[in-house]
């Protein structure tokens, strides 16, 4: 009997701790979308998961770093990438932070976005890169940046 408390104790507290985890990840990803530095770098701190994708459904997911940058939240996104998060990964819709940087016309992110390892020729499997997204935003500068990166 006694082994079997323990294994359920144990497993109890994995649960928790899991779930404990969790809701500090989704307290970081909310931080995120609200460009609350102090919180965000806080709750890293307390170990909140930089990588931390949330997830709508299976089509419609998204991590902290495609947040901050939709959002222009360029002292977030700085925080989160000098903290470990994944400059290259997609959202649901196989877009990169530069892509949406791009989008935007942030400059500075997308300047920040590539010195951290971003890659400018990344494409979503529909054509649609870095490139295209300035060019369609008309967003002058940024077009200017990233040929000069030499993506065409």
């Amino acid at each position: 009997m006694k082994p079997i408390f323990t294994l359920l104790a144990a497993l109890l507290l994995f649960a928790g701790t899991t779930a404990s985890a969790q809701s500090r990840d989704q307290k970081l990803y909310e931080a995120v979308s609200k460009n609350q530095v102090s919180k965000v770098a806080k709750l890293i701190e307390e170990g909140a998961n930089v990588n931390y994708t949330f997830r709508m459904n299976n089509a419609f997911f998204i991590t902290t770093l495609m947040q901050a940058t939709m959002k222009n939240y360029t002292d977030v996104a700085t925080l989160l990438l000098n903290h470990g998060a994944d400059v290259n990964a997609v959202d649901g819709f196989k877009m990169t932070p530069l892509m949406w940087a791009a989008h935007n016309g942030n400059v500075p992110l997308a300047q920040l976005l590539v010195e951290k390892g971003a890659k400018p020729d990344a494409n979503d499997g529909q054509g649609n890169t870095a490139l295209k997204a300035a060019q369609d935003q008309k967003h002058a500068d940024m077009i200017a940046y990233l040929e000069s990166l030499g993506v065409k």
